[in-house]
């Protein structure tokens, strides 16, 4: 499996439909800032698996949770958007809230900045912002195992 792993595109819905038609996607997964419109383009795509949270700039949120725990290829993985849990002044409160949903992985935004590393056993991943510098991720599962790449 191989998920397009983006946030805080805030309204930048064409470069994520260039993304998913140029990609060779399984999955798409907002993480807020923009998670209408992102399930407007996972309508072109229905064969395709869709995760979206809202994140503060989401002002209609009545189809989507603030947070999510899936598992990914056997991996249970806190999906959010990173505000509720004070991303911008450090990852300590999303890490124990992860480990307390009994999870191995923490996807977040909020931020704007790309972010890969592991702590306290969880491997966080911000994707920062597609809308503002471009960037996203893809996170390959592979034999029970994530594999995110920042691009």
């Amino acid at each position: 499996m191989k998920y397009l792993v983006v946030s805080d595109t805030h309204g930048e819905r064409s470069m994520l439909e260039r993304l998913m038609y140029a990609g060779q996607y399984d999955g798409l997964i907002h993480l807020g800032d923009g998670v209408k419109e992102a399930s407007e383009v996972a309508d072109l795509f229905p064969d395709r698996i869709f995760l979206g949270v809202f994140g503060n700039c989401d002002f209609y949120t009545g189809d989507f949770e603030a947070e999510l725990t899936p598992s990914l290829g056997g991996v249970k993985t806190f999906l959010c958007h990173g505000h509720r849990y004070g991303v911008k002044g450090g990852i300590g409160t999303l890490v124990t809230r992860a480990k307390a949903e009994g999870c191995r992985a923490a996807f977040f935004g909020h931020t704007h900045v790309p972010c890969l590393r592991t702590v306290g056993g969880i491997l966080l991943l911000n994707p920062g912002s597609l809308a503002f510098g471009g960037s996203y991720a893809e996170v390959t599962v592979e034999n029970g195992e994530l594999k995110p790449v920042l691009l």
